[in-house]
């Protein structure tokens, strides 16, 4: 049991692909059904020497993306800290980044708040249309380099 759960954490955080515009933040249960069945064919792939494994479960999520790469972070009303928008790199940032934002609203020296702060802020997108069009050719453009992994 233990090297079963131990591939399926593994497999769950390599596993990870199709990137898409979607201001609406809806998905229907079908399109949750065809990232399932992406899922399971991507852990064939790349594990093809475990073809009974199955995943007992899926997901599919939302993550927030600046255009310049940088994260919200910081004091933006008295008492009132933020880390958001990690950029797809959400666990590692945001674990960070919370911890961080938690102890700024402690007053706790850390050194690494000022690493945080050094990273920006995130700056204005351009207004729609003009800002769907720039995500669905960034975004086209990251699927295509990345064509040889999904």
């Amino acid at each position: 049991m233990f090297e079963y759960t131990l591939l399926y954490f593994f497999c769950n955080r390599l596993i990870r692909q199709n990137i898409y515009f979607n201001p609406g933040m809806r998905e229907s249960e079908a399109y949750r059904a065809r990232i399932k069945l992406s899922h399971k064919k991507l852990l064939d792939q790349r594990f093809p020497m475990l073809p009974d494994v199955g995943m007992d479960f899926t997901w599919t999520g939302y993550i927030c993306l600046s255009q310049n790469g940088s994260p919200g972070f910081g004091q933006i009303a008295p008492n009132v800290y933020t880390s958001v928008c990690q950029n797809a790199v959400g666990v590692t940032k945001g674990t960070i980044g919370g911890l961080l934002a938690a102890d700024m609203a402690c007053n706790q020296d850390n050194e690494l708040i000022a690493d945080m702060q050094s990273l920006g802020t995130p700056n204005s997108v351009p207004p729609r249309p003009f800002l769907d069009l720039g995500v669905r050719a960034k975004f086209a453009w990251e699927i295509w380099k990345a064509r040889a992994e999904a």
